[in-house]
């Protein structure tokens, strides 16, 4: 019987009997310090491996190892040609992109090139720098930052689509006020004007600054010309109501007019700022708000005085100004009331004056409320300083208040007074008499 034997098998046998011997023998015949140098040589002229083992004693097989080895710990080569303008800039550039995103205005591709080839001009000149930001460069420079990406931007409401609508009422009487007086004068008597009827302002800004014509409502069920008249004033609108305040019927009427004041080219639907507490709202006014192509948005209820913005920062003026015209009237007509028509134009007056001629006023009572921009930490330092009632940070909170005397009570006492014992003489008169206890407590 013949077993025959596979040449293929032949070498893998020699191979492992090559390799029983070789293990008999020590397999490290090098030293550290060649190893270490050859690697260094390899690197810095490109030897060949096999000049390398022959000059150092150092198997081929270990030095491959070695050198793939040390390749393989070191930091991957970048796939793509370096920045053109450096690491550095294209960092400043990327955290710009993403802080122009939050502030709502998103770069594109061409302003990201312009603002490339500025960065490009400042570093190299204006003749080397005007070829190295291109269209190639944007495209490399979104790969090396994959947190960027290109979205189709949406145009949202602006500070030109963001109203606010509020009333302030017209007062009857002007509060007493320190006048000048003649030294000595025990009793100043001030004329004043009184109006008999409320008159009500409505009034309606944007965060832009823009001022919509005001609306007044006197009381009463018909309206005379001459307090029309008195409504001197671009766009401005009179109406009645059965006690002079804003009503369901007349805030359907004011959406209406209010969508036509506004520019046709502001972008619809505008979005309108309420207080949460109007009586006059009701599904009606919804209905009404879609069709003219507004939104509503209310506040929470008896907020006005914390969030909207034309009460946190325009009405004040206006009511300045009102007492201001008030008292010019009562100097100039020597009257002591007013009527509907006297009323109008006076306050007319006070609105030029305290809203019309400060613009500014406007654009900071939205930032100031929180409303736009749309502010959280802003609301919320509103709020906190309400809740202290204009106490500073550092007053005690009322739980300390309570702490402090529980603690001044029982724990921080002080030790009580001492009696003053009466004083006695250290000797008894005895006076011929037999002495008792008694008569040494009552002498």
């Amino acid at each position: 019987m013949k077993i025959m034997i596979s040449p293929s098998l032949w070498p893998l046998d020699k191979k492992k009997e090559e390799a029983a011997m070789s293990s008999q023998a020590p397999r490290k015949r090098y030293r550290e310090e060649d190893l270490a140098e050859a690697l260094e040589e390899h690197e810095r002229g490109g030897a060949k491996v096999t000049q390398l083992s022959n000059k150092y004693g150092i198997p081929e097989r270990t030095l491959w190892w070695k050198i793939a080895k040390r390749k393989a710990d070191r930091a991957p080569m970048r796939p793509w040609p370096a920045p053109a303008l450096g690491s550095e800039s294209e960092e400043d550039i990327f955290q710009w992109a993403l802080a122009m995103q939050r502030k709502g205005y998103p770069a594109d591709k061409e302003t990201l090139i312009s603002k490339g080839k500025e960065i490009a001009a400042v570093m190299f000149g204006k003749t080397r720098g005007a070829g190295t930001v291109g269209r190639g460069w944007c495209d490399r420079f979104l790969r090396r930052h994959p947190q960027l990406t290109t979205r189709s931007a949406q145009t949202g409401a602006g500070a030109q689509s963001i109203y606010n609508m509020d009333e302030t009422s017209f007062e009857r009487n002007v509060k007493t006020r320190k006048v000048i007086a003649r030294r000595g004068s025990r009793n100043v008597w001030s004329r004043s004007v009184d109006a008999n009827f409320d008159l009500t302002l409505v009034a309606c800004g944007s965060a832009s600054g823009e001022l919509l014509p005001p609306l007044f409502i006197v009381p009463g069920k018909r309206l005379n010309r001459d307090v029309l008249a008195a409504a001197d004033f671009p766009g401005a609108r009179v109406t009645t109501a059965d006690a002079g305040f804003m009503t369901t019927a007349i805030m359907r009427e004011w959406l209406v007019a209010f969508a036509a004041d506004v520019p046709t080219p502001v972008r619809r639907p505008l979005i309108l700022v309420l207080d949460g507490a109007s009586f006059h709202m009701d599904e009606s006014i919804d209905i009404v708000a879609e069709q003219v192509g507004v939104r509503i948005v209310q506040l929470p209820p008896n907020s006005s005085h914390l969030y909207q913005p034309l009460d946190v920062a325009v009405f004040r003026g206006v009511k300045q100004a009102l007492k201001t015209e008030i008292s010019n009237f009562l100097v100039g007509s020597g009257q002591t009331t007013m009527k509907k028509r006297d009323a109008v134009r006076v306050a007319v007056s006070a609105w030029i004056v305290g809203a019309v001629q400060r613009p500014s006023n406007i654009v900071a009572s939205f930032q100031a409320a929180g409303i736009w921009p749309l502010s959280l930490p802003a609301m919320s330092k509103r709020l906190t300083s309400f809740q202290r009632n204009g106490t500073s940070v550092d007053s005690p909170s009322p739980a300390w208040l309570v702490c402090r005397q529980t603690i001044h009570t029982e724990i921080l006492v002080l030790p009580p007074e001492t009696e003053k014992k009466q004083r006695r003489g250290k000797t008894v008169d005895v006076k011929r008499r037999l002495l008792t206890h008694d008569d040494l407590q009552r002498d």
